[in-house]
């Protein structure tokens, strides 16, 4: 029933709902807390950027993916020092999508930890962080991007040459790069 509650204050997208899941984020429940981060992304209020960040320190991954998959969909500034920091998450999966939110939100603060995203082991993190460095648009990430184009994966290399070409100014709208990391965030 709780369950159902939360998903339901999701779908009426009203930031008024805001403090209530933040009581239903510390649900016992994981699956209360997942479906409450989702409300939270749908709602898109930065009201709700604490609780998500709360939620960021979940014991349970799938939590903390749905948390982040959130705070992108927020996009405020506010949430960058704690996606830059779960950027560090032992989860790739977590790291891959914090590399995404980061991208998403679009703030220049990110550039340093998604440089050195750029080098995480797992390839998935580092393409993502490519692609994210080339939302920013920034010409600090030039140099990181440059080498990141010889990696040895392919979609690597190939986000990071999409994002090189998003620091000029003639952006070829027939290059695109389509990053997916592994989540799946379901109502």
């Amino acid at each position: 029933m709780r369950l159902i509650a939360v998903w339901a204050l999701g779908e009426l997208e009203d930031a008024s709902a805001v403090p209530v899941l933040a009581t239903a984020a510390k649900d016992r429940d994981p699956r209360v807390r997942q479906q409450a981060a989702w409300a939270l992304g749908e709602i898109e209020s930065a009201q709700g950027i604490s609780t998500l960040e709360t939620l960021m320190r979940d014991p349970v991954a799938e939590v903390r993916k749905t948390a982040i998959w959130a705070l992108g969909e927020i996009e405020d500034g506010g949430a960058v020092s704690a996606l830059a920091t779960a950027l560090k998450d032992s989860d790739p999966d977590v790291r891959a999508l914090s590399a995404w939110a980061l991208g998403e939100i679009e703030d220049g603060l990110a550039i340093e930890p998604l440089l050195g995203a750029l080098k995480d082991s797992d390839e998935d993190v580092r393409a993502t962080a490519a692609w994210a460095l080339g939302e920013i648009e920034s010409p600090r990430a030039r140099e990181g991007l440059t080498a990141a184009q010889r990696d040895e994966v392919g979609s690597v290399r190939r986000a990071a040459t999409w994002a090189l070409r998003q620091l000029d100014d003639d952006h070829d709208p027939h290059v695109h790069v389509h990053v997916n990391p592994r989540i799946k965030v379901k109502p």
